[in-house]
């Protein structure tokens, strides 16, 4: 039953991981020094798509050729082995790449990574997850995704080393479709993971812009969708996987429950949250939930009362479900201050998110309800999708960089003010133009972590203008 709650908690801290190229240093922001070379807007604007064309798409649903790719690559013969090799050349500057071994390793998933190509050139993407298994349900195949995601992106790196432009940026255009069609999935799981693979996209497309002659992707970056990783529509289904996982409780203030299917539902709750692990008969757990319930029921009864309900009401039921309708009136109070803030633009929705976050903590210190232990890391998940269209509006950023440079004599700007060749966007974490300024001829853009965020998380850009 726990298998959704253990890779909740899984990946709130590895998915950042995925392309193992993040800073080291817990106390300092991703430094990325980006040598490049003044270009101008390609001719015709959008000769470059790092976001499939109509055209491009063919009518389907790519979830089925994902589902055949990792089973392809589940039959590659020691994929193990092979996958951290593909993860440790990703994480080599590409100065100290062996790019005989990389393409090696590309060739033995070319099988695999051509059903990642045809499932992007899919219009649509259906999960259809077994939602009604609650906690219970697995997503397979995500682990397989993440790892082509990876050889994706090394094969990308390749094609930019060895000056292919087209088939570089078709390899982008393939995971930022990859990232998109994971992000349809229900769970914040899926959104983190398709954050983590499009971060790993924009990474390569910061190898591509280095590259002598590499063309501007200015207006590429643009037409990537926003908020390509939202967590709205998932923070949607993990405020209702509670009740998915125990149906009883959808009715359980209008109807009369026995007691045992209340105990059932608190013993199943106990087991899913680690307060009992069914390990052995002599567990200490049923004198441990009759304390609970001794504390726990003046409290509820006080609660229902002040909420309008009779005496004869309260008494009429177990005490068990008197207890379980206050967790839940609470649980839900305390879900959803938190989370009405998933529907806002992350510049928006930081600091009221934040202080509703402190509240909670704040609560959770001194009040027990077992449900908290089900509430997903909002802050934490929103940040991080947050944390792609900002590395996506900071690439925009230094492809603006270049297109200035292209008419003022390879010159950067003093200020981003100054740049009329094409809009410099927000950073998408604050909502208010980046820090930039232009020290010895290197112009620098900064992105800090916000407030609560590891300093590891935030980005800064060092960009010069290569001779």
């Amino acid at each position: 039953m726990k298998a959704i709650l253990c890779a909740m908690t899984l990946l709130a801290s590895t998915t950042l991981a995925i392309g193992q190229t993040q800073n080291d240093q817990q106390d300092q922001p991703r430094i990325v020094e980006l040598a490049v070379t003044p270009a101008a807007a390609p001719v015709p604007t959008l000769k470059y798509r790092l976001a499939p064309g109509v055209l491009d798409q063919t009518a389907g649903n790519a979830a089925l050729l994902y589902n055949g790719a990792a089973l392809e690559a589940s039959a590659v013969e020691g994929i193990q082995t092979l996958n951290q090799t593909v993860a440790d050349l990703l994480a080599k500057p590409a100065s100290e790449l062996d790019r005989g071994q990389a393409k090696a390793a590309i060739d033995q998933l070319a099988g695999p990574l051509r059903y990642v190509q045809l499932a992007a050139d899919r219009s649509e993407c259906h999960w259809d997850r077994p939602l009604s298994q609650g906690f219970a349900m697995h997503l397979p195949e995500l682990s397989s995704l993440r790892a082509l995601a990876r050889a994706l992106a090394l094969r990308a790196r390749l094609a930019a080393l060895d000056g292919r432009f087209d088939d570089a940026v078709d390899d982008l255009q393939t995971g930022f479709a990859m990232a998109g069609h994971i992000a349809e999935g229900p769970t914040v799981i899926e959104a983190l993971v398709a954050a983590a693979v499009g971060s790993l996209m924009a990474e390569q497309v910061e190898q591509l812009v280095q590259t002598p002659n590499a063309p501007n992707l200015y207006w590429a970056l643009t037409a990537l969708p926003d908020q390509m990783a939202s967590m709205s529509r998932p923070y949607q289904y993990e405020m209702a996987l509670l009740y998915l996982t125990f149906p009883k409780l959808r009715d359980i203030r209008t109807h009369t429950m026995t007691a045992d299917e209340c105990d059932a539902i608190i013993d199943a709750l106990a087991r899913l949250i680690g307060m009992d692990d069914g390990s052995a008969s002599d567990s200490g757990w049923p004198i441990e939930k009759t304390l609970l319930a001794l504390k726990a029921y003046p409290e509820a009864k006080r609660h229902l009362l002040d909420h309008g309900w009779t005496i004869e009401r309260i008494e009429a039921k177990p005490v068990q479900q008197i207890i379980l309708i206050y967790y839940l009136d609470d649980y839900e109070r305390v879900q959803q201050s938190l989370a009405a803030w998933s529907y806002l633009p992350y510049g928006q929705a930081s600091d009221g998110m934040r202080k509703a976050v402190r509240e909670f903590e704040t609560l959770r210190a001194t009040h027990f309800n077992p449900f908290y232990s089900l509430l997903p890391a909002l802050e934490r998940a929103l940040f991080l999708s947050a944390k792609l269209d900002r590395q996506i509006a900071a690439l925009r950023t230094v492809e603006a960089l270049r297109l200035y440079a292209a008419e003022h004599d390879r010159r950067l700007p003093e200020s981003l003010a100054d740049v009329a060749e094409a809009p410099v966007p927000l950073d998408p974490v604050t909502g208010r133009p980046f820090a930039y300024r232009l020290e010895n001829g290197r112009a620098i853009l900064d992105a800090p972590a916000p407030q609560g965020i590891e300093p590891k998380h935030g980005l800064r850009y060092i960009v010069t203008i290569s001779r």
